[in-house]
């Protein structure tokens, strides 16, 4: 069995590191762009829902007096 120096090992385990990381970061990065997406369409929700708890005041008549 031959013996692996720790220069070449060292190497081999940063090659690897590098070939995961890539597919990871892109993974990170669509992850990330999704619930961005997801908390805009929450936040449109929740102001949907806000604008219609608004109480609409219509305009008085004054030339009828109050019943």
């Amino acid at each position: 069995m031959r013996a692996i120096s720790r220069d070449r090992l060292s190497d081999q385990l940063h090659a690897n590191a590098f070939t995961w990381a890539e597919p990871i970061s892109w993974l990170a990065a669509i992850a990330g762009v999704i619930l961005a997406l997801l908390a805009l369409i929450v936040a449109l929700i929740a102001a949907k829902l806000a604008y219609d708890q608004l109480v609409i005041v219509e305009p008085i008549n004054c030339a009828s007096p109050p019943r």
